[in-house]
């Protein structure tokens, strides 16, 4: 019934949650495994409201876990999240994959833009600056605005 439709639907959500912890603990390999049976299953549930943050996720841990190289892979995955958060209109999905892609350029080729994005991504926000995510891209922006270029 109702019961077994909603924990179909936030499956992937936990699976997203278990990767995460996986990829804290460093097992990368079972990290895009969940990451990729919660997209399956989001595929298959038709339930794609977290598509974009299972991408971010998948780009996550592409560029921390396997750097240059996966770089053009979890370039791929970042731009997925970026797109499907925007063709949802879902906001802080998009910032969200704005601020991990930054975080993951901040030294590399394509940091100037990565953090642009971000601060474009930020500033469509008038309320809600107190939510953990707004306050994680203002850290951000504020340490690169103050650390030397």
């Amino acid at each position: 019934g109702a019961t077994k439709i909603g924990m179909a639907l936030d499956r992937p959500y936990f699976l997203a949650l278990f990767s995460e912890l996986l990829a804290a603990n460093r097992q990368f390999d079972r990290a895009l495994a969940a990451i990729a049976e919660a997209q399956e299953q989001a595929s298959a549930s038709r339930s794609f409201f977290y598509e974009a943050e299972l991408w971010r996720l998948r780009a996550a841990i592409l560029a921390d876990a396997y750097g240059s190289v996966r770089a053009r892979e979890a370039r791929d995955c970042f731009d997925r999240a970026v797109d499907t958060a925007t063709r949802q209109g879902a906001r802080i999905l998009l910032l969200r994959a704005q601020l991990t892609r930054a975080r993951s350029l901040a030294s590399s080729r394509g940091a100037a833009e990565a953090r642009k994005a971000l601060g474009a991504a930020y500033s469509s926000f008038a309320e809600g600056m107190d939510t953990v995510d707004l306050l994680d891209a203002a850290r951000f922006l504020e340490h690169v605005r103050a650390s030397p270029a």
